[in-house]
């Protein structure tokens, strides 16, 4: 699953977002397959500190990981799962006790 936050550009008379070059290969998806999109308008009054507020998280839950390895703990996530949460956690605005409730079920 590819998620995350960009502005709509123009194509043409439409609006359209892109895929990154890197997340097509790792989804195995070509030009010209059909795939699903989601579309949602972000819901902020001011977006600079939206965008602030989800860096911090991602960046706390990656800490976190860290912090459990130093001391011994072992972090089990698979290929890309990591980088799938912590987009998530931007787009669907997750609180902290369900960002708490995924990490301690990999622990």
């Amino acid at each position: 699953m590819i998620q995350g936050i960009q502005k709509v550009i123009k194509v043409g008379s439409s609006g359209g977002v892109t895929i990154p070059a890197k997340e097509l290969k790792r989804q195995n998806i070509a030009y010209g397959d059909e795939v699903e999109a989601i579309v949602r308008p972000l819901r902020s009054t001011n977006s600079e500190d939206q965008r602030c507020s989800m860096l911090l998280k991602r960046t706390a839950m990656l800490a976190g990981i860290t912090l459990f390895e130093v001391n011994g703990l072992r972090f089990k996530a698979k290929t890309g799962e990591i980088e799938d949460f912590a987009v998530k956690i931007a787009t669907d605005r997750m609180d902290v006790p369900k960002i708490a409730i995924w990490i301690n079920g990999r622990i």
